[in-house]
Formats: C-alpha cells, structure tokens, sequence
C-alpha cells in the first residue's frame, strides 16, 4: 500500500458520520482536474456513504423524506443537488409556466411524480352554458368553460383524495390547527421540537391517510390552468364587463371580474381577475379549511390582497393556487396563507416584481402535510414575516419551495428579543422535525425539505433561529443565492447549519457579502448532522461568536465551509474555523472542515491556539482540518463539483430531477386492522426492495404507537440472519431493544459467534441489543467481540458492555482489552468500570491514571472515585484542563454532576473552586458513608463477595444475577 494511503489511513481511520466511520477506498489514487484541491479534501469524499443511521439512538421515525435519506447517505452529495435543482429551477423560470416549475419543485422535493399532462385541445363533450356564450364571443365562451370544466375536474379529484378523513375529523384538524405547533395549552413556545406531545401523532395519523402525490398532481393540474390562462391572456384582455360574471354550478362558484379600484369581499372557488388596483378581502385562492381546490388568477397587477387565515394560495385541507401575471401587489395575511399547505398544496405566483408579502406565522411558501411553492419571477420584492415558519419553511411530510429569479429582495422573518420561540424565525430555507421526549419507543416525524433560491441581484436575508440553509431532526434546508451579493444575518443555528440528524446548506456564488450568522451558524454541524456553506465569491465578511464557520460539535457530526473566492475577513471566538467542539467520548468525535483556496484572506489571531494564516493548515489532528491554500488561480464553481459525487451512494434510487419509479415516499400508510394484516405486512418485509421495507416499517411503527399495549413479534425478521438485509436487522433489533424483548437474544449472540451478521453497523446494533438486555448471557460474546472484530468501535462498545458487568468472571475478561494501544477500548473499559463493585476492579483502572489519552485518564479517575479510592480526584481534576461537551452544562449531564455524586460537595461548573477545594481537603478528605449491600433487603449472601462498601447502581444486574443463582 502506498505510504500515502497508509498516512490518510492514519488520519481518518476515526471519522465516522451518522454512526459509522468514513470508510477510505485505501487502494484508490486520488486525483482531481485540478490538483489545487488538497489530499485531505480528496480523501473526505472518497468513502463508502451509507444511509442514516438513527436506530442506534432509538429513534423509528414517521414521515420519510428520500431527500434527508440521500443529503445524510451521502454528505457532499448535499453540494451537488443544489447545484442541479437550481441550475433546472433557473432554467424552468424562463418559461412562464407554473406547471413546469411546480412540477420540477415537487420533483425535487422527493414527491413522486407519476404522470405529465397537458390539453391538447379545447374541445369538450359538455355543452357551453348560455350564459357563457352571452357574455363572451363564442370561441373564447367556450375556453373559458372548458377552464372552468377542468378546475371542477380538479376540484372533485381533490374532494375525493380527502374523503378519506370523517366529516369530524376535519372539523377536529379546522379547530386545533396550532396545536401541532404548540400543544393543547397553546401560546407562543413551540412544543414539537423534542417534546412528550401527543398531539403531532393524531395529525400525523390523518395525514397519513390521505394521497399526497395525487393531491399534487392536482395542484400541478391547477397550474396548468394557470398556464392556459396565460397564454390566452391577450384573448382575455378583450372581455368587456359592466358587472361581475358570477357561475354556479355543481356547488361550485366561478366569478370573472373586470372591477377597477374596488374593494371585493365575495369568496369563490375560481376567481378570474380581469381588472386592477384591486383589494380583496376574499379568499383569492385560499380553500380556509372548507374547499377542496381554489384558483385566482389576476390578469393585472397592482392590487392589495388583505385577509386573516388560510387564504392568498392556501391550501389547507386542498389545493390552493393564486396567480398574478403582473407585479405591484401587496398580500397581508395573519397566519397559514401566501403559498401556506397545511393538509394540503400551495402554490403562489408572481411573474413580475415589486412585491410585498407580509404575515405573522407560517407563510410565504411554508409546508406541514403537504408541499408549497412561492414564485416571485422578477424579484425586487420584500417578504416580511412577524413570527416564524416562513419564507421556504417545512415541517413533516412537508416540501417547500422558494423561487426569486431577479432577486434585489429583503427577506425578514421573526422579531428579535420578543418572548416566545413562535416569533424566533424558522425559514428562508428552513426545516424542522419532530422528537419525541423521551424518544426510545416513542413516534418522532422527520421534517421537510426547504429550498430557497435567488437568481440574481444583491439580497438581504434576516431570521433569528433555525434559517438560511438550515434543518433540526431529519429534516433538510437550502439556500442558494445564485449571483451578486448580499447580506445574511441570524442569530443562532442558521446559514448552512444542522442539527440532530439533519442536512443544511449555504451556498453563496456572488462577491461582497456579508454574514452574521451567531452561534452554531455558518458551516456548523451539531449531533449526526450535517451543516455546510460554500462560498464562490470574494471580499466577503464572515462574523460570528463562538462556535460558528466550519466547526461541529457533539456526536458524529460534519460541519462544512468551502471557500473559493478569497480576499475574505474572519471574525470569530473559539470553537470556530476547525477547532471543534471535544467530545464527552472518542467514540463520538465530531468531524469539520475548513478550506480557502484563493486569494489571501484575513484570519483573526489568538483566539485559541491554532494558527490560521495563508497556505498553513491546523486542526485537531485526525478529526478536524483547516486547510488553507493560496493561488491566484480563479476557482470557478466547477473546479469543486468535479471532485463531488455526481450522484449519491445509496441503498435506493434517487433522481431529483426525473424521478424514480420505485418511489413511494409520501403515499398513504396502510394500518393494518388485525393481526392477520399486521403479520401479512411483517412477512412482505421480507420480499420487499429497500424502499418497500422502508414503507412497511412505517406502516408497523404507526400501529405501534397508536396501539401501544399491543405487542408486536418480529422475529420472523430474524430467520435468516446471513442473507438478511442491514435495515430489516437494524429494524428488528430496534424494537427487541425498545421492548426489551429477549426472544431473539440467543439467536443473536449465537449469530455473532458463528460471525453470521456480515455488517459492522449491524453488529454494533447486536453489541448494543445484548449490552442494553442481554450482558449475563452475553458474556461470552461480548468477550469475543472485543477480542476479535474487525471494526475498533465495535471492540470498543463489547469492552463498554463487559465491563459494566459485575462478576470476578467478566472483569476478568477485560485484561486482554487492557493490553490494548486503541485509546478507544481503554477508555471504554474504563468508563464501562463505573461503580462496578468487583475487587480486581481497582487493580485494573488505577494503571490507567498515566495513560497518554486524557480521555483514558479522566474514565479511569471517575472509576476509581465511584469505588472510593481518592487518588482518582487529583487525576480527573487534571483533565478538567480539557474542555468537552461533559465539561459543560450539557441539560445536568457533565463530569461535574458525576463528581459531586461521589464525593458529596457541588461546585458546579466552577473549575477553580473544585481545585481549590481538592487543594483544601486532600489529605483529610474523607468519602460520604455509603449505601452497604448487605443492608439492601434480598441481597443474596453469595453477593457478599463484591465490595459492601459502594453505591449500588447494578441492581439491575444485579437482580439477572440472582435469578441465575
């Protein structure tokens, strides 16, 4: 193997992303078009990807999105697809088609697209009202009723796709609207984020039911109309109205109007506008909750569009279109409307500028149940959001789409410093999911999918949370600011940001910009997640505090900045550019990246202790890499996409700007009615292809957690464990683990003997299925494993599950894994060793005080502490020196709080009041009187032979190993 294999092995041997490692093509020769890209960047992308990894965490999410799956799978693939859906959405947008460009956002938004349509011709079987052929010339009578024959087609293809929800069940979703949002009590505080809400798994439930691609496909026949429209529009200019043209028929209401300077209150399903320097007080394309479908269309422009809720291209509960094919317009609305789908599709469509869009919450192309799509074609517009959801914001099963061609705009959402999370922004390419609290066997929903893209002109973005390319759980937010300049402030997670399982991307082609992005923002990852900017321009500001431009932090997360323009300045506090955030475990080291290539830029100095500068590099070695190089060679956009994935590595197909047939991403969700359907379902598992499997778990998990007391056997799953697939093994041992399920636990131990489980992901969700329920049992596998597996980590989660076991037998077992140089194994040991009462206990940790990992060295000190031995004090207040994730407050879970358990005095997070009292009390200090064994009513004599004197925090195990007794 080359000796540079051999060091880029060395170096990135622990990246691992979304729990795996980034595993290297070791006997590729990298290379590139342009060989100004460093090795290091090279070796980044060229790696086996896999999907998400979110069973090992305990998660079964609901609401699969195929982007979120291919932007996590794939991490630089996140780069290329905004490349190419915005290079098709710019190209779309010459034409004046709202079919062609809702049809190429939906694409892209995952949704399955099963069919093209068009009207060939004008003909119809119906005959032409009188009244038609009154009021119009014969040829256009008959356009015009055969536009009004085909929205109520639509209509009642809407109306029929929602008959799958009761009369009350409507009614039930028009009355609780906001509770998804913000719970039962409402207010103004989110409660979906991470929260014990039951109310999101009652919408999601209806939502489930209902037809989202065809409920698309009516939206999409609605634009059609739209484009009909347009291309008579010179016919219809003609129409001579002295009073308003008013149709009724089959419960529907169709209104032509030519009014000039009038206020006009009157709702109708279709509303054909005709005039100008109107202001509509009426639902102009918003269903309000009790439509199927709505259509307005404007001929001119210059008109107010003034309302409360669910109008201006709504679609809630249907599909809601408004179209202007001029600009001048204002829209004011409170909530749920301007390209708003809530249980529904939204589309709203400018084809001239100067417009005005205000609101307060959830608008400007915002999607929850449904896809959105807001299409501004000559920019020069001001969208203004008081609260937040706005501006390209989704949420579960939602895809929305944001499209300014000319750009010039001011885009505003949230108010600053106002009490409340409803008024902290969340858009302009925005996404957010769901945790459940606690989420181990509970429903969590993945979010949606935000793009917002700007062709042209100097822009100015302002949000407050969660904005500019920026997703929380399982969801995925874009931003792409196609050329000149602009200004992008935020004030926390946002521009290029994800968090907790999620993809975000910044990615800014134009010079002299200016970033203000706060804490979390700008290149930054958080907890499995993926967050990335990428800069093609020159002589822009970047400016955050702390933790901002291209840094990452807690477990397994890629933070990304790529810059390719230079003559940049850089101001930021520590845990920035590179210098990641330590991790509680190095298990879990996070993994960012930093690179210019360009002209000089300007680095801010000391504020840590890395160097930043021209053609230097820096970092935390094997985890984190600042690289900058130095050419006047221009880089043009094209010099990176040739070193990224073209298309993404995945267990499933995916083609965001066709399609893929096996899609069935956003179907309705069969819940089984018995057993015998649930069984049937579970047995189709086994036959079906990745994307079957995946719609099936979903169908099982929804029953799950609307039938919670019912149990559910999966072990038919497990029949054939060496053929079976990665997911359906994960999946299965998933559940055996949430429902503590020990039916399969044999099988599964004798399995990883016979080496039968060929994955190394599934083996670690083997490891962790027999440490979490089966350690007794698994003694001698957990042994094995740590002994022999090809994968370090997963040596390293066995040697965490053995240790924690409290017998002379399993300690024993360890002593090979203490001969070990891996620091992840010895640490492992170490920390698994925590409280455990068997005497070789100490014997084996205290030579672990002098070990060259501080990590090693602060697991075996908390070790020693929990087992009363005091030398371990001044060991793990050495390491304090290193600051981590457990060196703060981290919601109580910190190195402090495991301290003061033991030791009986609480510093809090003051570092220099633990060392100044260790300093006091050293040679006097004494530990709390402990807990004694023998005073734990039923402890067993046989136990006697542990230490009597610790806590006991192995009942548990405890309680496995008297029952074997």
């Amino acid at each position: 193997m080359p000796s540079t294999c051999n060091y880029l092995f060395n170096i990135f041997i622990f990246l691992f992303f979304l729990g795996h490692s980034f595993h290297l093509n070791l006997l590729a020769q990298y290379h590139t078009k342009s060989s100004v890209y460093p090795d290091e960047f090279i070796a980044l992308i060229n790696r086996s990807p896999s999907i998400p990894r979110y069973v090992e965490g305990g998660y079964s999410p609901l609401g699969r999105s195929p982007v979120v799956d291919a932007m996590l799978g794939d991490p630089f693939y996140l780069a290329t697809y905004a490349k190419i859906v915005s290079k098709k959405l710019k190209n779309v947008s010459i034409e004046n088609s709202l079919y062609e460009l809702s049809t190429t956002c939906f694409k892209a938004g995952g949704i399955p697209i099963s069919s093209e349509y068009k009207f060939s011709s004008w003909a119809l079987n119906n005959e032409i009202p009188d009244k038609f052929i009154q009021s119009f010339n014969k040829e256009l009578s008959a356009k015009l009723y055969f536009i009004w024959f085909s929205f109520m087609q639509v209509y009642r293809e809407s109306e029929a796709i929602l008959t799958v929800l009761s009369k009350e069940e409507k009614q039930w979703i028009r009355d609780n609207y906001e509770t998804f949002f913000f719970g039962k009590s409402g207010g103004d505080q989110y409660d979906f984020f991470t929260s014990d809400s039951q109310t999101p798994l009652k919408f999601f439930e209806f939502a489930s039911r209902i037809d989202l691609p065809k409920l698309t496909d009516c939206a999409r026949k609605l634009a059609l109309i739209v484009d009909l429209t347009y291309q008579m529009r010179d016919e219809i200019a003609v129409i001579n109205l002295k009073n308003d043209f008013v149709w009724e028929e089959n419960g529907l209401k169709l209104i032509i109007s030519k009014q000039q300077n009038s206020t006009i209150h009157e709702n109708a399903d279709f509303f054909l506008d005709l005039g100008s320097n109107n202001t509509f007080y009426n639902n102009a394309g918003g269903t309000e909750g009790t439509r199927a479908a709505a259509l307005h269309i404007s001929m001119e422009g210059n008109n107010n569009y003034i309302g409360n809720r669910f109008v201006q291209g709504c679609g809630f509960l249907g599909v809601g279109v408004l179209a202007n094919f001029k600009g001048n317009n204002s829209f004011k609305a409170n909530s749920y409307s301007q390209g708003a789908a809530f249980f529904g599709v939204a589309l709203l469509m400018n084809l001239e500028g100067n417009n005005h869009y205000e609101i307060d919450f959830f608008g400007q192309s915002a999607s929850l149940f449904g896809s959105s799509l807001l299409w501004n074609k000559n920019g020069h517009s001001q969208y203004l959001a008081h609260a937040g959801m706005a501006q390209a914001a989704s949420s579960t099963l939602g895809t929305s789409f944001l499209v300014d061609n000319i750009g010039n705009s001011s885009f505003e959402a949230g108010i600053s410093g106002k009490g409340g999370t409803r008024f902290c922004g969340i858009g302009q390419g925005g996404s957010i999911g769901t945790r459940f609290s606690p989420w181990r066997g509970n429903p969590s929903f993945y979010g949606g999918v935000s793009f917002l893209y700007n062709g042209s002109g100097q822009n100015n973005y302002k949000n407050s949370w969660y904005s500019q390319g920026s997703a929380y759980f399982l969801g995925a937010g874009i931003l792409v600011n196609d050329e000149e300049k602009g200004n992008y402030f935020a004030e926390v997670d946002s521009q290029g940001q994800g968090l907790h399982l999620a993809a975000g991307l910044l990615m800014q082609y134009g010079s002299n910009a200016n970033f203000n992005g706060g804490w979390g923002s700008t290149g930054v990852a958080g907890d499995r997640s993926l967050g990335m900017l990428i800069n093609f321009g020159s002589n822009n500001l970047f400016k955050g505090p702390s933790m901002c431009i291209g840094t990452a932090r807690k477990p397994r997360a890629f933070g990304v900045f790529i810059d390719l323009g230079g003559n940049n300045s850089y101001s930021f506090e520590n845990e920035s550019c590179a210098n990641i955030q330590k991790p509680e475990s190095p298990l879990e080291w996070p993994t960012a990246l930093f690179l210019h290539i360009g002209n000089k830029n300007n680095y801010p100095q000391n504020v840590d202790e890395m160097q930043r500068g021209s053609n230097l590099t820096w970092g935390i070695k094997d985890h984190s890499f600042g690289i900058d190089v130095e050419t006047k060679l221009t880089q043009d956009s094209d010099t990176l996409f040739d070193n990224l994935p073209a298309e993404p590595s995945l267990d499933f197909p995916f083609d965001p700007l066709n399609g893929w047939k096996s899609n069935n991403a956003y179907f309705p969700l069969n819940i089984a009615s018995n057993n015998k359907e649930l069984n049937s379902q579970i047995q189709q598992i086994l036959s079906g292809n990745y994307e079957e499997r995946r719609h099936l778990y979903e169908c099982i998990d929804l029953y799950r957690f609307l039938h919670p007391d019912i149990k559910i056997d999966l072990a038919p799953l497990l029949q054939d464990l060496a053929n079976i697939s990665e997911d359906q093994f994960n999946y299965a041992i998933l559940w055996a683990i949430n429902d503590k399920d020990h039916a399969n636990l044999n099988k599964i131990i004798d399995a990883l003997k016979q080496g039968l489980i060929s994955s190394s992901y599934a083996r670690e969700m083997a490891i962790l299925l027999i440490g979490k329920i089966g350690k007794i049992k698994g003694t001698a596998v957990l042994s094995e494993v740590m002994d022999r597996d090809a994968d370090e980590k997963n040596q390293a989660r066995a040697a965490f599950y053995l240790a924690q076991i409290p017998t002379p037998e399993a300690v024993n077992l360890l002593r090979p894994g203490l001969e070990s140089n891996s620091e992840i194994i010895l640490y492992s040991i170490a920390k698994g060793l925590q409280d455990n009462p068997v005497p070789d206990v100490l014997e084996l940790t205290t030579p672990l005080f002098d070990n060259n990992s501080f990590y090693v060295r602060r697991a075996a000190a908390l070790t020693a502490i929990s087992l009363h031995d005091k030398n371990g004090i001044p060991v793990l207040l050495e390491t304090l020196k290193y600051n981590t994730l457990d060196t703060t407050e981290n919601y109580g879970v910190n190195i402090y709080n495991d301290l003061s358990k033991y030791v009986g005095v609480n510093f809090g997070l003051d570092k220099d009041k633990w060392l100044a009292w260790w300093n006091r009390v050293k040679h006097r200090y004494k530990f709390p009187k402990p807990i004694d064994f023998r005073n734990i009513k039923d402890c067993r004599p046989t136990i006697y032979n542990l230490h009597p004197h610790l806590f006991c925090n192995h009942i548990d195990l405890r309680n496995q190993l008297m029952k074997n007794l």
